[in-house]
């Protein structure tokens, strides 16, 4: 069932998986121990996300930040998985061309592994704590799209170079980083 989940919401259109579509499925999960706390677009602009907020520029769809967790008690490990959750990638300023756009719905593939990983969780119930958080977003064309060579630093002074497409999914992870680094000892990443 996690898997098909997971494989239904990579399948999704792209037109039909908007950043918010996204976190509705996460919150869909929520119960059976299982909570799931969504930031909006404000809280992220409180927060100073502006890297993963400069992804989110050029598209009519506000970013969204999800955060999962499973917390039983007795619980002596944590873990937690971080998901690339771009849900359509164009490219932005630095747009792609012909068949380098056909896949880039799947760009989320990160992101719908920690949902399916949490539908299963809710099942198995295993004795760990276990965090699961993306930040989703659609990177498009736009007057507002952040520019190539866009510099963003963040709260633990990482400095990041955005150097075309392919630096967008390490400016989202990197952010995710951020809130984990200080609470979870070892990070998963899940690329898309």
């Amino acid at each position: 069932v996690a898997t098909n989940l997971t494989r239904d919401l990579v399948n999704t259109p792209s037109a039909d998986m908007a950043p918010m579509h996204l976190a509705e499925e996460a919150k869909k999960l929520a119960g059976k121990g299982i909570t799931v706390k969504i930031m909006d677009q404000k809280e992220m602009e409180r927060r100073g996300m502006r890297a993963a907020l400069a992804v989110a520029r050029g598209s009519d769809h506000p970013p969204v930040g999800v955060h999962l967790s499973y917390r039983p008690r007795g619980a002596k490990k944590k873990i937690a998985v971080v998901g690339k959750a771009v849900t359509f990638d164009s490219g932005g300023l630095n747009i792609k061309v012909g068949d380098g756009m056909t896949t880039m719905k799947i760009d989320m593939a990160g992101a719908a592994t920690v949902v399916g990983l949490f539908k299963a969780i809710a099942d198995l119930k295993p004795q760990i704590e276990v965090h699961g958080i993306f930040l989703a977003v659609e990177n498009m064309p736009d007057g507002s799209a952040y520019r190539y060579l866009y510099l963003q630093s963040n709260p633990v002074n990482w400095a990041l170079g955005l150097l075309g497409v392919i630096l967008s999914g390490a400016f989202l992870i990197a952010w995710m980083f951020h809130p984990l680094a200080e609470r979870l000892r070892s990070p998963l990443p899940l690329s898309g």
